[in-house]
């Protein structure tokens, strides 16, 4: 498989609502980073609105991080 090279500044942050409710409350949103490549089959493969932002790398992680903590956090307290 060739290695896709990706871009050094630009990532898609992605917004998914969830139509579930596997394992989630109904429409809880969960923010994730995703490589450009991989949008197309997240689309395809979930029944999911999907709001894409292009941001620069450095907030993605950012954000990324704080969200980690606050799940971990949350899995904590229960």
């Amino acid at each position: 498989m060739a290695h896709v090279r990706e871009r050094e500044t630009t990532a898609w942050f992605v917004q998914v609502r969830s139509n579930s409710t596997e394992g989630k409350a109904r429409g809880m949103e969960s923010w994730c980073l995703w490589r450009e490549s991989k949008l197309k089959c997240v689309e395809s493969r979930h029944n999911k609105r999907i709001i894409l932002k292009k941001i620069h790398k450095e907030l993605a992680d950012t954000k990324r991080m704080d969200t980690e903590d606050k799940a971990s956090k949350e899995r904590k307290k229960s």
